[in-house]
This record gives structure tokens, C-alpha cells and sequence, in this order.
């Protein structure tokens, strides 16, 4: 099933205070979130399917990375996985603390790893 929509559903729930209240009773229920932002499902779900395909595509190029690259300490690998991690992983962990995750603190472990990796690789062989 096509949805079409004319508009970022995002930008309503801009209105729904309620959602992003530290109180969980005035929480807004799922039906009040599809009557304030109609069509928010399925423009996440094209989103979710997004951010998944290129949450994929990066594993595959790390992975890559970590097979060809590294070992062979070429030239500009440090700075590529450096920055790739920091622009993933840290920006994933960081966003979980704004947010107050319940995860925040599971998901800091990826970006550990990925800075010991990097400092790892930064040490004479």
C-alpha cells in the first residue's frame, strides 16, 4: 500500500508537547499521535528503512575497511575509520544522552570500542 504525503508528518509532532514530557502520565496516547500527525507510520517507516539500508551499506564498507585497508595501514585509513566512527557511532551514542535513552548507556560501548580501535591503530606496530 502507497501513501503519498504532502508533508513531513515530522513537523507535527512538533505540536504534541506531550510527547516529549518527562512525565509519563501525560504521555499522548498512539491514537492522539495518529490524529495529530496523520500519516507519521508510514513516512517512519520509510525512514527506519532508510537509516536501515545505510546502517547496512556502512557495516559492509567497516568491515571492508577492517579486511583491506587497515591491515595494510594505506595511506588516509586512519583518518577514514576515525571519521567514520565519529560521524556514526559517537554522533548514534551522543544523540541516545540527548535524548535520555533507557539504552544511552548500552550503546556508549560501540563508541568505546571504536575510539580504542582508533587508538589502537594510531600505535606504532
Amino acid at each position: 500500500m502507497k501513501t503519498k504525503l504532502n508533508r513531513s508528518p515530522a513537523s507535527d509532532l512538533l505540536t504534541i508537547r506531550a510527547v516529549t514530557a518527562n512525565d509519563p502520565a501525560s504521555r499522548a496516547s498512539l491514537e492522539q499521535l495518529r490524529q495529530a500527525a496523520p500519516g507519521l507510520e508510514a513516512w517512519l517507516r520509510v525512514v527506519f528503512t532508510v537509516m536501515g539500508g545505510f546502517m547496512a551499506g556502512s557495516g559492509v564498507l567497516t568491515l571492508f575497511l577492517a579486511r583491506r585497508a587497515v591491515p595494510l595501514r594505506l595511506r588516509g585509513t586512519g583518518w577514514a575509520v576515525a571519521l567514520a566512527g565519529l560521524l556514526t557511532v559517537v554522533l548514534m551514542c551522543a544523540m541516545n544522552f540527548v535524548l535520555d535513552s533507557d539504552f544511552r548507556w548500552l550503546l556508549l560501548l560501540p563508541a568505546l570500542l571504536w575510539a580504542a580501535a582508533v587508538f589502537a591503530y594510531t600505535r606504532p606496530a
